[in-house]
């Protein structure tokens, strides 16, 4: 995995793929993003805004699912999951 987030080229795909502007930092602008969206989706939600009911929330909301990664074990694990489903887009991501 890169050492440095801002210096993958799948994270410059990313924000590109948002529509942010070319940036050293796209991380920054990543997570600025996200932030607003969340915020614009959560305008509805009633519960306590807490990421435990916030994120089950959202998940059926948008029809995905997050996804905790704290280590490169975690990482390997979902990796290896979605790609027995043969969802391949999940097998780049250790790169």
């Amino acid at each position: 995995m890169a050492n440095n987030l801002n210096d993958h080229i799948i994270i410059h795909k990313l924000a590109q793929d948002l529509g942010l502007e070319s940036s050293a930092e796209p991380v920054e602008r990543i997570v600025a993003y996200c932030r607003k969206k969340v915020h614009e989706l959560t305008g509805d939600f009633d519960g306590e805004m807490t990421p435990e009911n916030v994120l089950p929330w959202l998940e059926g909301k948008l029809t995905t699912k997050f996804c905790e990664i704290h280590s490169d074990a975690d990482l390997a694990q979902l990796v290896s999951h979605y790609c027995k489903r043969k969802e391949h887009g999940f097998a780049t991501l250790n790169e």
